[in-house]
């Protein structure tokens, strides 16, 4: 039966024809089931074999006189699901984070910061910039401005900022040195996660896997007035402020951990599923590829619900291995 998509195809006659696709039809390769959409020739004599599920399935095809055989390279086990592309496209596109400014804004309290008895203002002047170091942050300024996550302030506190370069890039990523901030603040009681421990939970039994990565997640949760004024900083002789939970706060893990955590409480995934988060990144673990197409469908329609930002192109969907916590440091609370 066909669908009522349709795509323009222009064969040996050189003329263009619109051929429709199948329904999905059910597929499986040896522990992969998936579903295909096929293209449907009216004029073609004979059954071909798709080229798109081939690429999909990192599969090669060798013809002889006597029969055909079809090659799974299993090396390359990085190749996403075949059904990737056709989950993504139904996704929201406000989920997905265009760039380094772009960032979701989730319904949550805005995070009030508690400073220890007896706190005072501290005020760190601006030490100098290269003139690399102002330029390189220039365009990120700007982007956080008008994604409504820096605001201009008047401010009796102040910290500096030491633009650093990216490795490999000409741009400049902005550190915010927050040290005298965090010395003065009264630690959360939130737990601090444990990634070995959380691993433990995946089995032999999981097959497949999705990893996802949210997109400058800090700056997602709304920071409260009363708060904001503790991290300002001076750039271009101009003092700023963070409206957002700000990067380089020492409790911004452990919040944006609790905050993630609490919202995905209802989140419903198939039997024998398996979710692990590390802060802003993000595990599936399931036993078949169905569950695991389920889950992400689930998962990924959830944040997108919630207000939250991700990476697209860190995407890992579906696949028998996939790189979870690959630049994993642990955090520690440093008593003052």
């Amino acid at each position: 039966p066909h669908s009522k998509r349709t795509t323009s195809v222009i064969g040996f006659s050189s003329l263009k024809e619109e051929w429709p696709f199948s329904e999905a039809v059910p597929c499986r390769w040896n522990n992969l089931s998936f579903h295909h959409l096929f293209l449907l020739s009216p004029s073609c004599p004979v059954n071909l074999l798709a080229r798109d599920i081939l690429c999909s399935l990192n599969v090669t095809m060798m013809m002889s006189s006597s029969h055909c055989l079809l090659h799974r390279n299993h090396n390359k086990e990085n190749i996403d699901h075949p059904l990737t592309r056709t989950l993504l496209d139904s996704l929201p596109s406000s989920l997905w984070s265009t760039g380094p400014t772009d960032m979701g804004l989730i319904t949550v309290d805005p995070v009030r910061i508690t400073l220890r008895e007896g706190a005072v203002p501290v005020y760190r002047a601006q030490y100098p910039l290269t003139p690399q170091q102002v330029s390189g942050i220039e365009k990120t300024i700007h982007g956080l401005l008008g994604a409504g996550v820096l605001t201009p302030t008047h401010s009796s506190w102040n910290t500096p900022i030491n633009p650093v370069p990216k490795a490999g890039k000409p741009d400049y990523r902005m550190v915010h040195d927050l040290r005298a901030i965090n010395k003065l603040v009264v630690p959360t009681d939130y737990a601090t996660p444990n990634p070995y421990t959380m691993l433990n939970a995946i089995s032999s039994e999981h097959k497949f896997f999705t990893c996802i990565d949210l997109a400058n997640a800090f700056f997602s949760v709304p920071l409260h007035n009363d708060s904001q004024i503790i991290f300002a900083f001076t750039y271009k002789g101009q003092q700023f402020t963070y409206r957002r939970l700000p990067m380089g706060f020492i409790d911004s893990p452990l919040i944006f951990n609790h905050i993630l955590r609490q919202n995905l409480k209802n989140l419903s995934l198939p039997a024998g599923v398996c979710f692990l988060q590390y802060v802003d990144d993000l595990l599936l673990a399931a036993p078949d590829s169905e569950s695991i197409m389920i889950a992400t469908d689930a998962l990924l329609t959830h944040l997108a619900q919630g207000g939250f930002k991700v990476s697209k192109d860190k995407l890992q969907i579906g696949r028998p291995r996939v790189a979870f916590l690959a630049g994993y440091k642990p955090f520690y609370r440093i008593q003052y």
